[in-house]
């Protein structure tokens, strides 16, 4: 599995604890992972997500593939594609952790404040289910599935 923007390891050191025989990559650019150490099923692995991605069985992202405005998603979700059919028989698959935007009105304030923050941080926004679908879709993802968590959380997992 590789933590695509996993910063420091936060999540892939839980993971890869959680699971000791499953191995675990933090991919993030140089300057983000130069000089972390890694552990037996833990390493980290600098590059650029919108040139390529480590071919592994599954590609993970946590609140960061919204960062990008539809193309350069698509593109990421491109080179997810590659990856994961790549390296495995049975195509593999890319979860991604969301704040889910709901169509009805009970989170409406915390969702405009989601969008306000990337708005103006990332030129970029929230996406609803139908919005992410055609993500899926343009990069040539054939099915997904919605998994609500949390809060506003989601968890989808998108499948060639």
């Amino acid at each position: 599995m590789v933590d695509v923007g996993g910063g420091i390891r936060e999540t892939a050191k839980g993971i890869a604890d959680a699971f000791p025989g499953l191995k675990c990559i933090v991919f993030d650019h140089l300057r983000v992972v130069d000089g972390l150490e890694g552990s037996e099923n833990l390493s980290f692995v600098s590059g650029d997500m919108l040139e390529s991605i480590p071919c592994v069985d599954a590609v993970f992202f946590k609140w960061s593939l919204h960062m990008f405005n539809n193309e350069d998603c698509v593109k990421v979700l491109k080179n997810c594609k590659e990856a994961i059919t790549w390296s495995s028989k049975n195509g593999g698959k890319v979860i991604v952790v969301v704040e889910d935007q709901k169509d009805d009105h009970t989170a409406t304030e915390t969702q405009l404040f989601f969008d306000m923050q990337m708005m103006i941080q990332l030129s970029s926004k929230e996406r609803t289910k139908k919005k992410w679908a055609k993500v899926y879709n343009d990069a040539g993802f054939g099915n997904y599935m919605i998994t609500r968590a949390l809060g506003l959380r989601s968890i989808i997992e998108v499948f060639p």
